[in-house]
């Protein structure tokens, strides 16, 4: 049976690629799982997705903060790569966060019905003598392709009983339907649109300073996993309501500063 390997984003997938070619690493292809199901709608993603409500939101936020791609084109190539996997051996390449651990619960979904055999490493149960780091595993691209070779060993299979766990959590989250999702205390939870904004508030100064440099410092100070889309999109939140100033172009992020008020 052929083996695909997929990252979560185009970074995990290519670090697999590389270890495919360079170091040995079992396998016939790598693919990417690039979907961010940290926040928006998610109702119409089972195992038949409508992509719509996917792409009307990720348009509605690039109308804000220009995300620098064609959404329509982005899901017509990222779903027609996951289409294409059947009769296989998936090894899921699996990260300690709420993007990795939801991306998984997605795709055991979706793929319901096709043979495949379920495989995953999971970085967040490695210790650090086995993952030869003690940083937390939040996605496998923090990894070099060298080292993502001998992680292969860890590989562990899926049974029927941790699907289904995986597809519950999923249905869950699906009929929540939330405006965000994080991980905390180990689960999975839905959280309301303005769950960041407080934090997000804390680390912004009050001179002066670019948004790329604000931006910066909440991805690294903040308890849970946020996109630099993330972060910025809630930082317009608190512009608009007041809460924050700006000065420059709000069309991009290299393109203004901000300071709290």
């Amino acid at each position: 049976m052929k083996i695909v390997h997929i990252g979560y984003g185009d970074s995990a997938a290519s670090c697999l690629k590389e270890a495919m070619r360079v170091h040995g690493l079992e396998g016939s292809t790598s693919i990417p799982s690039r979907d961010d199901f940290t926040q928006g709608p998610i109702s119409e993603c089972d195992s038949a997705m409508d992509t719509t409500q996917r792409r009307d939101y990720w348009k509605m936020i690039d109308a804000e903060i220009d995300l620098g791609m064609d959404i329509d084109l982005f899901y017509q190539e990222s779903m027609l790569i996951l289409d294409q996997v059947d009769a296989c051996e998936v090894v899921l390449w699996q990260g300690d966060s709420c993007h990795d651990i939801l991306a998984t619960a997605w795709l055991i979904t979706y793929f319901e019905g096709r043979d495949i055999q379920w495989s995953i490493i999971d970085l967040g149960r490695l210790s650090p003598e086995e993952k030869n780091d003690d940083l937390p595993a939040v996605n496998l691209a923090m990894f070099s392709p060298d080292q993502v070779t001998s992680l292969y060993q860890y590989k562990q299979k899926i049974g029927v009983d941790a699907q289904q766990i995986y597809k519950d959590l999923w249905s869950v989250m699906r009929q929540e339907n939330g405006a965000y999702r994080i991980k905390k205390d180990s689960e999975i939870r839905t959280v309301e649109g303005g769950y960041h904004d407080s934090f997000i508030l804390s680390q912004i100064p009050t001179q002066w300073t670019k948004a790329p440099i604000v931006i910066g410092q909440i991805i690294e100070h903040s308890a849970h996993t946020i996109t630099d889309t993330t972060a910025e999109w809630r930082i317009r939140k608190l512009i608009y309501s007041g809460k924050v100033e700006y000065k420059g172009e709000l069309k991009g992020m290299n393109n203004y500063a901000l300071k709290k008020v």
